[in-house]
């Protein structure tokens, strides 16, 4: 018996030195973290506005953290490819997630996803959002959502939209815009933001639905045209573009997207409070917030367990919609 119970007792001493060893180690690690680089994952390739996004805040984290944020573009499966790499990472603080509305909505979409936009990471904060702009090519003639409405029930199948890929805002946006209509346009998709919008020019496919950031040079240059917006009012960044009402299009289009920071789940409380303080103060920084106007996105400050419940709350809203639209699942 006295055998037994100085076993058990060693046992319970090892266990307890491995605890306190464990506890040692992960709170030593966080007070030296960042030792090194930081690497944040954009589920898209460069030149959208994913990543521009990233961009932005990468440079700010740089800055707050005294160490570089090295952006890695992994374009593919509306932002899925991305998502699952850093869903698999390691929860150690040097690999952190940009995510996109998309990923969120994702699930109402795909199976199999090998990553759960609640379940597989832990939010840091809510950075920016925008408004869609619907635009086509400068080879389609019409100028209002109206005037494109009658076209396509006059022309059936003729016009094709794109997208960056099943599952993502903007393949969710159009596909809702044809619930409301009736219309039939054949969706296209594509692996990023740049070579849709290259064939949208090109006369390839004909219209989309894209964040407003990432269509303002082509705007300027006439290379796209705008109909309409899908927010409830005008943009000020985009005074004369009629909301898709205005336009003589249908009401209940009203769609944003938005990015926000998350890191594999696992990551230790201090390194979560380093990178949400972080963040936090390159978001309230004014040389970002100003880049963020001129890109027409607004700031956000869920943090924390204010933006894990926004994400919930928006991978509900995005099954009811999927749902109502009809929009089959893969």
């Amino acid at each position: 018996m006295n055998l037994n119970r100085n076993s058990l007792g060693g046992h319970a001493a090892k266990w307890l030195s491995s605890l306190i060893l464990a506890l040692f180690t992960t709170v030593a690690a966080a007070e030296s973290w960042p030792a090194k680089p930081i690497t944040m994952i954009v589920g898209y390739p460069p030149g959208g506005t994913n990543d521009v996004v990233a961009r932005i805040v990468a440079e700010g984290l740089s800055s707050h953290l005294n160490t570089q944020v090295v952006v890695d573009n992994r374009g593919g499966a509306s932002g899925t490819i991305g998502a699952q790499t850093a869903a698999r990472a390691n929860p150690d603080g040097y690999t952190i997630y940009m995510m996109s509305s998309a990923q969120v909505l994702a699930p109402s979409i795909r199976s199999n996803l090998g990553f759960d936009p609640i379940d597989s990471f832990d939010p840091i904060a809510l950075a920016a959002s925008t408004t869609y702009v619907m635009v086509v090519g400068p080879q389609v003639k019409a100028r209002t959502v109206g005037e494109l409405i009658a076209y396509v029930k006059a022309n059936p199948g003729e016009l094709k939209y794109g997208s960056t890929g099943v599952g993502s805002g903007m393949h969710v946006t159009n596909e809702r815009f044809k619930s409301l209509t009736g219309l039939g346009i054949d969706h296209v998709p594509y692996k990023g933001d740049t070579p849709m919008m290259t064939d949208l020019m090109g006369g390839h496919v004909s219209l989309a639905f894209i964040p407003i950031p990432g269509t303002l040079p082509f705007l300027k240059a006439g290379k796209l045209i705008p109909l309409a917006v899908t927010s409830d009012s005008r943009v000020s960044i985009l005074p004369d573009v009629p909301t898709v009402v205005e336009s003589g299009g249908p009401d209940g289009l009203s769609m944003s997207a938005w990015w926000g920071l998350v890191a594999p789940k696992g990551l230790p409380g201090p390194v979560l409070e380093q990178l949400r303080k972080a963040t936090a103060d390159t978001l309230e920084d004014p040389a970002v917030q100003a880049k963020f106007t001129d890109l027409a996105l607004e700031r956000q400050t869920n943090a924390g367990d204010d933006f894990a419940a926004f994400i919930a709350a928006e991978k509900k809203k995005f099954a009811e919609i999927v749902q109502a639209s009809k929009i089959t699942a893969e």
